[in-house]
């Protein structure tokens, strides 16, 4: 896609999400799941563990 032409609404990721915070003595650590909406080939779903910052 060159840099002078505006991605279309077809080009937009639309996903729902939520997550957790757990605050330990070493800091605050997240779980994060999220799922796509208009779901693509190859699209997966999300999890994230870590340290949240």
């Amino acid at each position: 896609m060159a840099a002078d032409v505006l991605p279309g609404l077809e080009d937009l990721w639309i996903g729902t999400d939520a997550g957790v915070r757990y605050y330990t003595g070493l800091g605050p650590l997240r779980l994060d799941m999220a799922i796509p909406l208009n779901k693509k080939v190859d699209d997966a779903d999300y999890v994230g563990i870590g340290q949240a910052f």
